[in-house]
């Protein structure tokens, strides 16, 4: 049961990344992955632009009693804030490294868009009620190897 709760939950936190892969331009993907500072700085550009329209539409209920609340970038991180109604549902996720290997599971292909803005995935799940909160995070260096490793 709590790996079917976590599986939900972060399948459903996942759900903004394919709006993320979804912004486009006309540069080529050398391009956008040549690691220059301004290929960074132009991939972060569009993801906060992304990140601020679907904002607009928070909360987004996921079901299960299941929110998205929030999603920014933070540092070095998009942040995927997740509010979970039941205590019980929030108290059976458990944050391991398989959680971890879940949510990069769940990110895949789709993580390539973090990867030329050179940015990871924090996911911070919340109780609405007794509002104590559990995360994880995947660093910039983990979303490449994981896609490297998928795309092969």
């Amino acid at each position: 049961m709590k790996k079917f709760l976590f599986s939900i939950a972060t399948v459903l936190m996942c759900a903004g990344l394919p709006i993320l892969t979804s912004c486009g331009n006309n540069k080529t993907a050398t391009e956008q992955t040549d690691g220059t500072d301004d290929a960074v700085a132009e991939g972060r550009e569009r993801v906060q632009k992304t990140l601020e329209q679907f904002s607009s539409q928070l909360p987004q209920p996921m079901g299960a009693g299941i929110s998205l609340t929030g999603l920014a970038i933070e540092g070095d991180y998009v942040v995927y804030t997740i509010e979970i109604a039941d205590a019980d549902t929030f108290n059976a996720i458990e944050i391991n490294e398989e959680a971890k290997q879940m949510g990069l599971q769940n990110i895949g292909a789709q993580g390539k868009t973090f990867i030329d803005a050179n940015l990871g995935a924090k996911f911070k799940y919340t109780n609405k009620d007794s509002k104590e909160s559990k995360e994880f995070s995947i660093s910039p260096e983990e979303l490449e190897a994981n896609y490297n490793a998928n795309t092969k």
